[in-house]
């Protein structure tokens, strides 16, 4: 009850996973990054009491951005730590600010205990898989090692097959550099913004004749990335990966996370994080695209 607006508007399929009440409220834009495009009028409107922002690496440009905005709308601007590993402090200092402390404590313990139990899966050097992530129509835009929209895969002991000195954020590359790659495993996000689903992407890998020499499509380990409300890998890099670190966990490693119950686990995520209670055939959904 204490959000007043959203970043962008959301679709059909994902509104199936957002609780109603929340279906109508105003979009407000996103306030950094690059696609920033606040919509300040509605915002100053609206009167909130203060503007979270997420920033994965407290840098001077967010900094900036939050120190503008707070000029532009008079309102307070708070920063949280962004980075996946340090989700669950996130979460204690978001429920001090919002007078929920009880709350942030249950998705603190949550996203804690999934974390580390993730790192502390112990998958040996020479079993780790190799993968490539790939967004956009045709599946070429990726993101490197060590970059937020990564770190689900880093953190999964997955070996992304993009290491390139220097790049932070999502590039396009060849599909002459992925078969040179040879990737064991192809995760796919699709397009949302093209109504491309990821399950319509990693179809259209595996039956595609230019791909067909790569590892992961000669042995059917093309995945497509769960994505309602949110992808469970990056898009936002938000607490939408905490899902995601045990769905790519199980999905590279099938041996090692034998006793993790994946279904119970989205259910409980869903309730804890989405205020969802989903049924059986939505989360077959969600693994289905």
């Amino acid at each position: 009850d204490k959000l007043i607006g959203t970043n962008f508007q959301f679709n059909s399929a994902e509104l199936k996973y957002i609780p109603v009440k929340y279906h109508n409220l105003p979009v407000l834009g996103n306030f950094s990054g690059s696609q920033t495009n606040t919509n300040l009028e509605a915002l100053i409107k609206k009167a909130p009491d203060v503007l979270v922002m997420t920033s994965n690496d407290l840098g001077k440009t967010d900094k900036e951005d939050a120190d503008k905005l707070q000029k532009q709308t008079g309102i307070s601007v708070f920063i949280i730590d962004g980075k996946l590993e340090n989700t669950p402090q996130a979460y204690l200092a978001l429920g001090k600010l919002m007078r929920v402390e009880a709350k942030a404590k249950e998705l603190f313990s949550y996203s804690y205990h999934a974390i580390n139990g993730v790192k502390n899966r112990g998958i040996p050097e020479k079993k780790r898989v190799t993968v490539f992530f790939g967004n956009g129509v045709k599946s070429l835009d990726t993101a490197p090692a060590g970059s937020s929209h990564a770190e689900v895969i880093d953190l999964a002991a997955g070996k992304n097959v993009a290491v390139l000195s220097g790049a932070t954020g999502r590039m396009e590359v060849g599909l002459e550099q992925v078969i040179k790659w040879n990737p064991q495993v192809i995760l796919v996000n699709g397009e949302p913004k093209q109504d491309l689903t990821s399950g319509q992407a990693a179809k259209s890998i595996l039956s595609d004749v230019n791909w067909s020499t790569i590892e992961a499509v000669k042995h059917q380990r093309v995945y497509s990335i769960p994505k309602s409300p949110y992808a469970w890998v990056d898009r936002p890099p938000g607490p939408n990966r905490i899902i995601g670190l045990k769905w790519v966990g199980k999905t590279l490693y099938p041996d090692y996370y034998m006793n993790l119950d994946l279904n119970q686990e989205i259910k409980t995520f869903y309730r804890l994080f989405y205020h969802m209670d989903l049924t059986d055939s939505q989360v077959k959904s969600l693994l289905n695209d």
